[in-house]
């Protein structure tokens, strides 16, 4: 998988998971092999993301860990309220 899609994949899981899918931001910061992602959600979206005892986003990083393991590089996703 090209880093690039890594993105658009937690893009698209989260945006899926929204009410307000036009409220998330994905950024992305890369240091050699590790890709740090950084999600904004609306305020409303974010109890909803992180799912009850944060299962829904462990599930989510567990994806992408998986698949960047695949890649050789190392993921990491941060969800982050919009303000």
């Amino acid at each position: 998988m090209k880093h690039k899609r890594f993105k658009q994949l937690i893009e698209y899981l989260l945006r899926s998971l929204a009410e307000r899918p036009e409220a998330v931001v994905v950024t992305e910061t890369v240091q050699g092999n590790k890709h740090h992602y950084f999600v904004e959600v609306a305020r409303s979206d974010y109890s909803r993301i992180i799912g009850r005892g944060g299962q829904t986003i462990n599930s989510i990083r567990s994806i992408i860990r998986a698949a960047a393991s695949k890649a050789q590089i190392e993921a990491i996703v941060d969800v982050r309220e919009k303000r």
